[in-house]
């Protein structure tokens, strides 16, 4: 027998609506096979089936919400044996049924299951009454929150919706790309390689890799790397796990391979979780310089502008000259409650380092 369980989708994410079951009761699973959608405010995602036979209970259905490690559904061997029954003192898993939309007086707090959702209307003084629900069961999403956050209020003056963030600072710092230009290829673009001097300095400076509660911070042991990137209207960051520990590329394989499955919306639950330090690609052709948003739970954040051509003082022979290079900014945001500036400082220096001078050739 094997649990279907809900995972911990992220720092924020205590719970998730069922979206979708791809199996009922009594049909055959494979093991890693999609078998059940789930939603949460970041992302909707397929969850891979934990083991494989027979589909015996669903004990969540569509539409309801779960809490994080709440079973879900019982898989049962290939024989199609029943599961054993649940002993009476195990505490069943509660699930919230997400209620049919009622009259905006009495409905609209049942209306949102999400912790950050309630946030977001607090900070912007929304009623949930004044929210036009367009998720399943009639959830209210975070687009939904958004979208009456900005709506005009009474008095005419827009509303301007603030995601949540964390106290930080910034610092910039500006890149030579010559070097890393001669190994550029088809395989590796030139964000590769900044990817990969991120992992290799982050782990030579562990305060950079720790998790923040607010309270706490403790240091994580690998550097796992988020890619964030704009899906529609949603912001959601694929990680690398154990990035320090892969080839370059391995890692760039791998962030291929994510970017790919986000972009096209079919992002697994395991790509999302156990971000310790984000990195933002470039966006818009032409901004030079970007910043970056610490995510909740780690302490840095890195962007990328766009790599353009600038006039650069160089020193080749002792004699100051000006010549015309691949220039590309890089930033880090850092909550600044857990980590120091001259830390982040002496971070990005050695990122630049890195690029400018690394043998990157071993790499290939």
């Amino acid at each position: 027998m094997a649990d279907i369980t809900l995972p911990s989708l992220g720092e924020s994410v205590t719970e998730g609506i069922i979206t979708r079951w791809f199996k009922q009761v009594g049909d055959r699973v494979e093991r890693d096979e999609p078998i059940l959608e789930v939603s949460t405010d970041k992302v909707d995602s397929e969850m891979p089936s934990p083991a494989a036979g027979i589909l015996m209970e669903i004990l969540v259905p569509e539409g309801e919400t779960a809490e994080v490690g709440a079973r879900l559904g019982v898989i049962g061997d290939a024989d199609g044996s029943a599961p054993a029954p649940t002993p009476q003192s195990e505490p069943k898993a509660e699930v919230k049924a997400a209620p049919a939309p009622k009259a905006a007086a009495s409905s609209g707090a049942a209306r949102v299951q999400s912790p950050l959702i309630r946030r977001m209307l607090a900070q912007h003084h929304v009623s949930v009454d004044h929210v036009t629900a367009t998720g399943v069961g009639g959830r209210v999403t975070r687009e939904d929150a958004i979208r009456a956050a900005t709506q005009p209020k009474e008095s005419g003056t827009p509303g301007v919706a603030h995601p949540p963030m964390s106290a930080h600072a910034s610092l910039s710092v500006d890149v030579d790309f010559s070097h890393v230009e001669r190994f550029v290829n088809t395989d590796a673009t030139a964000f590769s390689f900044v990817a990969r001097a991120v992992v290799l300095a982050t782990a030579e400076h562990p305060w950079m890799n720790t998790s923040f509660d607010g309270f706490v911070v403790a240091g994580q042991p690998d550097v796992n790397l988020g890619i964030a990137l704009s899906v529609g209207e949603t912001l959601v960051a694929p990680v690398v796990q154990h990035a320090q520990r892969r080839s370059f590329s391995d890692l760039v394989a791998e962030i291929g391979a994510m970017t790919k499955r986000a972009l096209a919306g079919d992002a697994r639950v395991m790509d999302l979780l156990g971000g310790t330090v984000t990195l933002v690609p470039p966006t818009v052709e032409g901004i030079t310089s970007a910043q970056a948003v610490v995510q909740p739970g780690q302490v840095a954040a890195l962007a990328v502008g766009t790599i353009t051509k600038r006039a650069w003082v160089i020193d080749p022979d002792g004699d100051a000259l000006i010549a015309v290079r691949p220039i590309g900014t890089i930033s880090v945001a850092i909550d600044d409650r857990a980590v120091r500036s001259d830390e982040a400082a002496r971070y990005l220096a050695r990122i630049k380092e890195l690029l400018e001078t690394r043998d990157w050739s071993k790499e290939q």
